[in-house]
């Protein structure tokens, strides 16, 4: 198997950029594995899993983050309690259209204290913190709305 994939590699090489290996593995595992059967359940583990950490981080340490929200702790309680459900809800498959949507933004509403943080910071360390935390809020929203786009429950977001 790992053969034929180095020659699926070499005869695309110069077709395509370098960095996207993992994109031509992904392709010939989907081509030759069949993998669609189990797509679903990997989109919802990918999207739900982080979800429910970040939702656990933001019940756990609701005091650090009570600076940065504008309602308080209270604020961070409820953000994590919405997290919790969206993970819930897309593992469960149930409105999971509907949660992916609504957690893509909160996320980027989350996109607000992280830009007054880093114009506020006065240390590089600060900054380049608050841009990582940008950057992640863009790329879990963005992964949020695709899963929307594939999701099967549009019974309220078509």
């Amino acid at each position: 198997m790992l053969g034929s994939f180095y020659m699926y590699f070499f005869k695309y090489k110069y077709k395509y950029n370098n960095t996207l290996i993992f994109n031509i593995f992904i392709h010939y595992l989907i081509k030759k594995q069949n993998v669609h059967a189990n797509s679903n359940q990997i989109r919802q583990i990918f999207i739900a899993i982080p979800l429910f950490i970040f939702g656990l981080m933001h019940l756990m340490s609701a005091d650090q983050m009570a600076s940065m929200a504008q309602g308080g702790a209270f604020m961070v309680y409820f953000t994590g309690l919405c997290l919790l459900a969206g993970s819930v809800s897309v593992m469960m498959g149930k409105y999971d259209k509907l949660a992916s949507v609504l957690i893509a933004l909160l996320l980027l509403l989350f996109l607000i204290p992280h830009v007054q943080g880093m114009m506020n910071a006065t240390d590089e360390g600060t900054k380049a913190m608050q841009m990582i935390n940008i950057l992640k809020n863009i790329s879990m929203a963005g992964g949020a709305l695709a899963y929307a786009a594939l999701a099967k429950d549009g019974r309220y977001v078509s």
